[in-house]
């Protein structure tokens, strides 16, 4: 019993130290900034053509569905650096359109969503370290709220003083409208924060997108009256922020991205856009590429929305993909990269993991330069992302045979090719145990133009196609003797195929973008990130190893405790 208390004294030491911690960041934050943006020297400036644009949801300690972890963000954006890009402001771009004026070579617009302080507590450090300028995108009715989890206008001008940030809008508000649930059945209007359970919301659309609708999808609202409800949000949200800062808010991200101009009522259209040019400057409406060049409307522009789960070399080929930048790949630290050959994308190695990158549409393959003299084994991880597929390939040195053994969507197969007839032979497919999951991991995106009909024809989750956020954690283990292979998947026996060919092998690890949508999740991603974690390849006779990319057991320890330290960080952040 007394062990007990004093794990529980422990314990609660543990987090008053956190609390403590938190609000020390928080109180430093608020007071002062230690640094000052250095401006950039324009006389430099040599581009004429085009700027990058960013956009992070926001970041935390631990990342999440929606929030990148601090680490990796600090990863894209040290390498941006390396690579020649710098930051723009918001008049720099209004000079590039208006004036003609150029741009640093690399040119990058960054920005964050919705105005949280985890995002500024974690990326402040990095644009003082790099010199980087951001845009706070912020919603003018959480400056009122109680919610600590938003930047209020104090931190906000602290923040713009400092001359790393600028201020941004979402918008006055984050209200969802015409919104339906799985049953078919209209629910209205209801603020963000009121939703009651968002796996359950199936059809909704922004506060400024659409006329109000009634249960049969019509028109509740004239267009007079939608004009002056548009209108008064706009009126509301300008008040905020003339009242509450001395200078003029210039950019405008309008919630939901890509429908002005696109999908959008005609009616509704033409009152956000005459709103918005009466209040804004510029204005990102698009968010699924990075590239603006000099023809792009200044009210249409685009940033791309980073995804929180994107490797860096992800990032790289999505840029390299929207302009055409020669870029330098990550290989990651140390040597490791050196043991193998990559085609069709890129690879990042470090001492835990391997995570190639595919170029669009295509399967990067990865071959570990060596080949591997049986008995061996083949233990690893597989941590890609559920929708898109992984694999790994055994060739025979002295046969005309090629072994693929590939996990999609749950489903593991396992094939075989003959490289002299070109010819497939299924050897294996199954379905494995169920993946536990349910509709939060799908990204709450489900703004849409939809009617009535739409709305009457159940869930749109598909039990079949997993969240785009759904990682596999499958452990896939191969024995290679002389006259055998068995393969285990999470330890349990699958697959037991004759062997007679070979002694030696090339291994290939490879992945690649599947064609199927994740049910009502609007962007396919045709550029995969496998990821393989504990890699290691045993000699079977002597049992010695021969490659291996896993962390010590020291390291594993420490890297659980700062695992459980940023879980409870990020926890104290959301709730007080």
């Amino acid at each position: 019993m007394r062990k007990n208390k004093n794990k529980i004294k422990v314990f609660k030491s543990i987090i008053e130290l956190i609390v403590i911690v938190l609000l020390g960041i928080v109180i430093v934050r608020a007071i002062f900034f230690t640094e000052h943006y250095q401006t950039l020297d324009a006389d430099s400036f040599t581009n004429n053509d085009a700027f990058i644009a960013l956009s992070y949801f926001g970041v935390d300690r631990s990342g999440q569905s929606k929030y990148i972890k601090k680490e990796q963000l600090e990863l894209q954006l040290n390498t941006l650096k390396q690579q020649g890009f710098e930051t723009i402001s918001q008049q720099d771009i209004l000079n590039f359109y208006h004036e003609g004026t150029p741009l640093p070579r690399r040119a990058l617009f960054l920005s964050f969503e919705d105005g949280r302080n985890d995002s500024s507590i974690f990326t402040q450090p990095l644009l003082e370290a790099l010199n980087y300028k951001a845009t706070m995108f912020t919603y003018a009715d959480k400056m009122e709220s109680k919610d600590t989890k938003f930047l209020k206008p104090k931190d906000l001008t602290n923040m713009s003083n400092s001359g790393f940030w600028e201020i941004g809008s979402n918008g006055y508000q984050l209200t969802y409208i015409n919104v339906f649930n799985s049953k078919g059945e209209a629910l209205g209007v209801i603020p963000e924060n009121a939703v009651p359970d968002k796996a359950d919301i199936e059809y909704y659309n922004h506060y400024l997108m659409d006329y109000f609708r009634d249960g049969f999808m019509m028109p509740t609202e004239t267009r007079r009256e939608m004009e002056a409800r548009i209108n008064a949000d706009y009126e509301a949200m300008q008040t905020i922020y003339q009242t509450q800062f001395e200078m003029p808010v210039q950019a405008y991200a309008i919630m939901h991205a890509n429908r002005l101009y696109n999908t959008m009522d005609p009616d509704v259209e033409a009152a956000n856009d005459q709103a918005m040019k009466d209040q804004f400057s510029l204005h990102f409406n698009r968010d699924t590429t990075s590239l603006n060049t000099r023809e792009t409307d200044i009210y249409n522009l685009s940033r791309l929305q980073v995804a929180p789960f994107w490797s860096v070399n992800h990032l790289l080929m999505r840029i390299k993909s929207d302009s055409d930048l020669p870029l330098a790949f990550e290989t990651g630290p140390g040597d490791h990269h050196e043991a193998w050959e990559t085609n069709q994308g890129v690879g990042y190695y470090d001492e835990a993991q391997i995570i190639l990158t595919s170029n669009p549409e295509e399967e990067v393959i990865s071959t570990l330069i060596n080949p591997i003299e049986t008995p061996f084994e083949v233990s690893t991880k597989l941590s890609g992302f559920v929708m898109g597929e992984q694999s790994l390939y055994l060739n025979h040195q002295t046969a005309p045979e090629r072994l693929k053994f590939s996990l999609s969507q749950n489903q593991l197969t396992i094939s075989s090719f003959d490289t002299e007839k070109q010819t497939t032979s299924l050897l294996y497919r199954q379905l494995l145990d169920d993946i536990a999951w349910n509709g939060e991991d799908y990204r709450f995106s489900k703004a849409s133009v939809y009617n009535f009909t739409d709305t009457q024809q159940g869930s749109r989750i598909n039990h079949v196609a997993f969240p785009n956020t759904l990682k596999n954690n499958r452990r896939l283990q191969l024995t290679v003797t002389d006259n055998r292979i068995t393969c285990f998947v999470d330890g349990k026996l699958i697959f037991d195929y004759a062997n007679d060919l070979s002694v030696n092998y090339t291994l290939q690890l490879a992945g690649q973008a599947t064609d199927e949508e994740a049910g009502f999740e609007q962007y396919r991603d045709t550029i995969y990130d496998a990821t393989f974690e504990d890699f290691i390849i045993k000699d079977v006779d002597h049992d010695t190893v021969i490659y291996t990319q896993q962390l010590s057991t020291m390291k594993r320890y420490w890297k659980h405790i700062n695992n459980f330290f940023s879980t409870a960080v990020d926890y104290f952040i959301d709730t007080f």
